[in-house]
C-alpha cells in the first residue's frame, strides 16, 4: 500500500483519539520478530550463482492498534524493520502500513476509509492473508449497507491514479480516456453456517477489470470445522523485472512469497482458492492450495501447505507446516519442499515463540530460525 505515512499515521491517530473518548474496547498488540539468519545455499538462492551464503534477516516491530464503539471503529497497523538494506549498512525502515477508519451513522450503513473489507472465502489461514480480489473495499473511501440481516452490499473507490488522484475522467499516455475506478461486492452471511459472497475490482477499466467469487461453510455446527473456497479471474497484470528491465507480465491476483524464503509464488489470470480448518480438544489441522488453470508467465502453478498442532499444556503448544509449490509445464521451476516445526510458550499477554524453516528446490536449500516475541492487552 502506498500512502504517505505521515498522513495515515496523522489521519489514524487523530482517528484514534476522537474514538478513545467513547470507546467500548481498546485492543494493543505488539510483537518482536525475527528470523535471526538467512542461510542460502545452491544456484536457486544465490541468483544463478553456486554459493553459500549467510545474511542477517533483520528484526521487525509490528505495532497493531484497534478502538471498537458503537458508532466508530479505527485501528493503525504498522511494522518497523531494522536491517542490512545494502548488506554494509544498518538502518530503519517502516513498511505495511495499513489503517481504517469506519463511522456507522445509522445501524445499517457504514462509512470508511478502508484498506481491506475481505470476504469470508478469501482467507489462506496458514499463509494468514486473503486473495487481492476478494476484497469488498480497498485503499480508499468505501460505503457499506445491511438492508436486512446478514446481507452487506458495498460500494468503493480507491485512492491512488494519476498524481494519487482517482478521476472521473483523465487520458492515459496513449491518450485513452480512463473513467474513474470504482469497485463492488457483497456478501451474504446465514447465522455461522455458511457465507457466499463477490466482488468486481476495476468496474470501469476493461483492460484490468477483475472479480471473485468466495464461500464459507461451516458443515458440522457443533464442531470447529470450516471449509473456504474461491476463483478470481482478472486481466490486471504487473511488470516482471530482472536487473531493473521489464521482462514480462504477471497476473496480480496472486501471491509472489508463498515459499518459506518468500522468493517463489502463484499467480494467474484464472485463480482457485480452497482451504480446511478443523480442531478437536487439544488437536488441529489445517491445509489450503492456491491454484491457476494455465498461465505460462506464473512460476509456480499450484501452492499447497498442510499444518498439524497440539497444545501441550495450557500454556505450550507446537505445531509443524509443510509447504509444497509445483510448475506443470514442462520446462518450468523445479518444485519446491519446505518445511516449519514452532513452538509457542504462552503466559499472560505475553507469548514466545520459535522455529525452524527449512526449503529445498533442485537440491539447494534455505535455512532461517523464526523467533518472536508477542504482548497484547
Amino acid at each position: 500500500m502506498k500512502i504517505n505515512f505521515k498522513g495515515a499515521v496523522a489521519f489514524a491517530a487523530a482517528s484514534l483519539l476522537s474514538v478513545s473518548a467513547f470507546a467500548q474496547t481498546v485492543e494493543f498488540t505488539n510483537e518482536l520478530s525475527s528470523d535471526v539468519t538467512a542461510i542460502r545455499k545452491g544456484k536457486v538462492y544465490n541468483g544463478g550463482e553456486d554459493e553459500t551464503t549467510k545474511d542477517f534477516a533483520g528484526l521487525e516491530e509490528n505495532v497493531v492498534a484497534t478502538f471498537t464503539s458503537e458508532k466508530v471503529d479505527a485501528e493503525l497497523d504498522v511494522t518497523f524493520i531494522l536491517d542490512d538494506w545494502n548488506d554494509r549498512n544498518f538502518g530503519f525502515a517502516w513498511d505495511d502500513v495499513s489503517w481504517f477508519v469506519e463511522y456507522r451513522p445509522v445501524e445499517m450503513v457504514a462509512l470508511g476509509f478502508h484498506e481491506d473489507v475481505w470476504l469470508e472465502g478469501s482467507y489462506l489461514p496458514i499463509y494468514d492473508d486473503n486473495v487481492a480480489l476478494g476484497n469488498l473495499g480497498s485503499e480508499g473511501f468505501t460505503v457499506a449497507v445491511t438492508p436486512i440481516e446478514g446481507l452487506k452490499l458495498a460500494v468503493t473507490v480507491p485512492f491512488g491514479g494519476e498524481d494519487n488522484v482517482n478521476y472521473f475522467t483523465s487520458k492515459d499516455e496513449n491518450d485513452d480516456t480512463v473513467n474513474l475506478n470504482i469497485g463492488f461486492g457483497a456478501e451474504y452471511a446465514f447465522e455461522e453456517m455458511f457465507t457466499i459472497g463477490a466482488a468486481v475490482s476495476n468496474v470501469s477499466d476493461s483492460d484490468n477489470r477483475g472479480f471473485g467469487v468466495y464461500a464459507m461453510v461451516k458443515p458440522l455446527a457443533e464442531q470447529d470445522f470450516l471449509i473456504r473456497a474461491g476463483y478470481a479471474y482478472s486481466k490486471a497484470q504487473d511488470d516482471i523485472e530482472e536487473d531493473g528491465e521489464v521482462v514480462g507480465k504477471a497476473y496480480n491476483s496472486g501471491f509472489d512469497d508463498l515459499s518459506i524464503s518468500e522468493d517463489f509464488g502463484v499467480f494467474g489470470k484464472s485463480l482457485f482458492n480452497v482451504s480446511v480448518e478443523y480442531s478437536l480438544d487439544a488437536l488441529s489441522f489445517s491445509a489450503e492450495t492456491l491454484f491457476n488453470t494455465d498461465d505460462k508467465n506464473s512460476e509456480y502453478d499450484m501452492y499447497f501447505a498442510a499444518c498439524v498442532g497440539y497444545e501441550l499444556s495450557e500454556s505450550l503448544s507446537a505445531d509443524v507446516t509443510g509447504k509444497f509449490l509445483f510448475d506443470k509445464t514442462s520446462d518450468g521451476a523445479e518444485p519446491v519442499i519446505g518445511v516449519n516445526p514452532n513452538v509457542a510458550y504462552t503466559f499472560g499477554n505475553h507469548t514466545f515463540s520459535a522455529g525452524l524453516n527449512y526449503e529445498t528446490c533442485d537440491g539447494d536449500s534455505f535455512i532461517s530460525i523464526p523467533l518472536s516475541w508477542s504482548y497484547s492487552f
